[in-house]
């Protein structure tokens, strides 16, 4: 199933029904598009981890209530790091803990590259 935020396929999302819940971790996820697909994931009983700079508060979107928010909130765990920081990433990311990572910052292949490195081929990695 595909689910499109924002109307583009920039901002498109595939989401796989065949798996049962599972942990998926969020890069940059407190606003726009990271913010829908975090309240996707959550909708659809997964295990939502956000790792973010700490800079940005989550709030809720236009389309949920503030329990709902609040809910989805204490669901998730949370990150504090800089995405661009090999040893921060390194320290507070154990890949062995997800099955899925978004990432939604990348905008050129440096941004994925150390998450990359971390994740491809593992055994668990979807």
């Amino acid at each position: 199933e595909t689910l499109v935020i924002g109307g583009d396929l920039l901002t498109c999302l595939y989401l796989d029904k065949s798996y049962a819940a599972y942990n998926g971790l969020l890069i940059g996820s407190t606003c726009f598009s990271g913010a829908a697909v975090w309240k996707e994931l959550y909708e659809r009983s997964h295990t939502v981890t956000v790792y973010n700079r700490g800079k940005t508060e989550p709030h809720p979107l236009s389309n949920e209530s503030r329990g709902e928010f609040y809910k989805r909130m204490a669901s998730a765990e949370f990150l504090e790091g800089d995405r661009t920081s090999p040893s921060q990433l390194k320290a507070l990311i154990d890949p062995s803990k997800y099955e899925y990572v978004y990432n939604m910052n990348a905008h050129k292949v440096e941004d994925v590259a150390l998450l990359a490195e971390m994740f491809v081929g593992k055994e668990q990695f979807k």
